[in-house]
């Protein structure tokens, strides 16, 4: 079993709420910055997509790892919310962003597990 080190992942799992908290809060010095809306979308996406693969990875049940992947939505909605705060604008679209880059990434996880079982402990 290669990856059945889950305080590891739970770890990075923390880290990257951590981070994502951290980079979402931070203020934009120039609109300019942003970038195009629909590469902002994949960013989003794909972040998401990664710490809810890692959350998937630092679960030794469907149901911790479900319950891991939810959190990463509650915490992702919270940032939406308190970015005004920060002088940034909320985006409903981030949020739906951020929930298909989750659903995605518990999808390809249970491919993962499905086809690699011996590579997890489960």
């Amino acid at each position: 079993m290669l990856l059945n080190n889950t305080k590891i992942f739970l770890c990075f799992w923390t880290l990257g709420l951590i981070a994502a908290f951290i980079f979402s809060l931070t203020p934009i010095k120039h609109s300019s910055d942003i970038g195009f809306p629909v590469y902002d979308k994949f960013l989003h996406l794909s972040c998401y997509f990664v710490m809810s693969t890692v959350a998937c990875l630092s679960g030794k049940t469907w149901s911790m790892r479900y319950f891991l992947c939810f959190v990463t939505l509650l915490v992702s909605i919270g940032i939406e919310f308190l970015q005004p705060l920060a002088g940034r604008s909320f985006e409903a679209f981030d949020m739906l962003a951020n929930l298909i880059g989750i659903i995605i990434g518990v999808f390809v996880m249970k491919l993962f597990l499905w086809r690699f079982p011996a590579l997890i402990s489960q």
